[in-house]
């Protein structure tokens, strides 16, 4: 019979791996809004601002909540 044995070790780092790969995801999820608020409040169109950054017009709307 096989047993693996567990470590404690390896499962903490592959938890605090994928934890720090969530805070970087929500991190690039922040700065696109900001960025998007901003050329948006420098005159941007909705339509310009989805095209440059690759969304569709209801996910700009939606950021910028309108």
């Amino acid at each position: 019979m096989l047993v693996t044995e567990w470590d404690y070790d390896l499962e903490k780092e592959v938890i605090r791996e994928e934890a720090l790969e969530d805070g970087r995801e929500e991190g690039r999820e922040e700065e696109r809004a900001i960025l998007i608020k901003s050329f948006y409040e420098n005159g941007m169109t909705v339509a310009q601002i989805a095209k440059g950054a690759n969304l569709s017009e209801t996910v700009v709307k939606q950021i910028l909540g309108l």
